[in-house]
């Protein structure tokens, strides 16, 4: 984006011309319809800008990401639908027809500037994608938030001439000039408080401004202040990653900074915006995800075929001879105790051996159960025992908890077979926002899936406060804990294992 003097100039605002319709009925299908069409285009931008990164976290952090961009329209359909059906037989006046559609029109630029600005460079790819699930200043939820709020219509009005759309300004020379008198506004008034929701909001637009704009609009904010009033500014700014080194010279050129506090301000502003290393394990395909030789006859699997085929044939000729002799059947009896003679013996131990390597279970567990649902019961129990409030989380409303905790684990997981490769997504801070989604998520649900009140499964989460989740979610896909048989197996898996006769002697 080019400073906001030298943007080329565009037509005004043309008046949109709603259809004139009957009745209710036509207005609320009508409203229906332009909605589905505006999700529907912020679906196209994004499929149009993404370049594809086929890998589960990918697939997850692109699904939740194109959800946050439609929830203002979604909020607005609802808002619209309830307005037409509480009319009582009326319908919506033109006016206010008029007035829904130009919100309609604002959150749809709103959604697909945001995706065009995030694509500028190479389109929607792993590093893009990651800016818009991490980066504190440019991520998706952060930009929808303040779209949702409907607090700070001035805000949204500056955001809009950051990431593109001019807003209701009749030109972007206007939205610029505006936008720079409204951040001016508020870094007045709010800059110097410690718990200001307005500055998130403006260190966001000065993120999304362009650096000539960005630099004019904070050498107009610091003329004449202090120089301890000037220096803060900057810090902070350096700090959120809004200015880098070489502005902060541009802005502060009387001050000669030293070689370690450029230092020092290249690694602040890199470490809110250099996503490359988490990109990198964005597009990275887990290892087991696809292994063409697993379907290949491979050495290893011709001669397990050929010695279980062996000792097979070794048991069953032993067993027909025993049982068939001279041409005559002589019982059952003699067959079995030639299958115990020490040829038989072998080649039946033979063929448990194979079956066990075959089955990746050792003789241990094929007699005592699966090592590891031992110890994802074992780490349940513990992380239950140490933090009451997990017990209660899960076991809420018919175990919704565990139903749902379920649910964002197979989200996260996807087809990928080793949880641990998506283990940096199995965090109380993912699980939060996927809640989130599902609570700003309030279509309909089909007659086969379960409903869940998903606003106090967060507040119940928030009461467990923990540190990490990747331990329990661990367990609870070793486990299979979820769904319909969520209260069974929780109840199995959380609970000590009776002691038996020969832990006793142990013991």
């Amino acid at each position: 984006m080019t400073n906001p003097e030298k943007q080329p100039e565009k037509e005004p605002e043309k008046k949109l011309n709603e259809p004139k319709l009957k009745n209710a009925e036509e207005q609320l299908q009508n409203w229906r319809e332009r909605t589905a069409q505006a999700v529907g285009d912020v679906d196209a931008a994004y499929d149009e800008a993404e370049r594809k990164i086929r890998t589960p976290l990918a697939n997850f952090e692109k699904s939740v990401t194109a959800r946050i961009l439609k929830l203002p329209l979604q909020q607005l359909g609802k808002e619209v639908e309830a307005d037409i059906l509480n009319q009582e037989g009326g319908m919506l006046d033109q006016p206010k027809v008029e007035e829904y559609g130009k919100r309609l029109t604002r959150a749809l630029d709103a959604a697909t500037s945001y995706i065009n600005t995030m694509a500028k460079e190479g389109g929607l790819n792993a590093e893009a994608l990651t800016k818009m699930v991490n980066d504190q200043n440019r991520k998706a939820s952060k930009f929808i938030d303040l779209f949702l709020e409907k607090n700070f219509t001035e805000i949204e009005e500056a955001m809009l001439f950051a990431v593109g759309p001019r807003g209701k300004s009749s030109s972007l020379s206007e939205a610029g000039n505006q936008a720079k008198i409204t951040i001016l506004k508020y870094l007045k008034s709010d800059f110097d408080k410690a718990d200001s929701v307005v500055m998130t909001y403006i260190w966001s637009i000065f993120s999304f401004m362009d650096k000539d704009t960005r630099i004019s609009v904070a050498k107009d904010y610091i003329k004449g202040k202090p120089k301890d009033k000037v220096e803060a500014f900057l810090v902070k700014g350096n700090c959120m990653g809004v200015f880098s080194s070489a502005e902060l010279k541009i802005l502060n050129p009387s001050k000669k900074y030293s070689d370690d506090e450029v230092k020092a301000q290249d690694l602040a502003w890199q470490g809110q915006n250099d996503f490359k290393m988490e990109a990198a394990k964005l597009g990275m395909i887990p290892y087991g995800t696809e292994n063409a030789a697993g379907n290949m006859i491979n050495i290893r699997n011709a001669l397990m075929t050929f010695v279980k085929f062996g000792a097979g044939f070794t048991v069953i000729g032993n067993f027909v001879a025993g049982a068939w002799q001279g041409g005559k059947f002589r019982g059952f009896g003699v067959a079995v105790k030639r299958l115990l003679n020490r040829q038989s013996s072998l080649a039946i131990g033979t063929y448990a051996a194979i079956k066990m390597i075959e089955s990746d279970k050792t003789l241990d567990q094929l007699f005592h159960g699966s090592k590891p649902e031992q110890e994802a019961s074992a780490d349940l129990r513990r992380e239950v025992k140490n933090n009451s409030e997990w017990d209660r989380f899960f076991k809420q409303s018919d175990y919704a908890g565990s139903k749902v905790f379920f649910e964002f684990v197979r989200s996260i997981k996807g087809k990928e077979p080793d949880i641990s490769k998506v283990s940096q997504l199995l965090t109380p801070s993912q699980f939060i926002a996927y809640l989130d989604v599902k609570i700003a998520d309030k279509k309909p649900k089909k007659d086969s899936y379960e409903t869940y009140d998903y606003a106090a499964i967060k507040e119940s989460f928030e009461k467990v406060n923990p540190k990490e989740i990747y331990t329990l979610a661990r367990a609870f896909d070793v486990l299979n804990i979820g769904a319909k048989n969520a209260k069974d197996k929780y109840e199995l898996c959380s609970k000590e294992p009776p002691t038996t006769n020969t832990d006793k002697k142990t013991a």
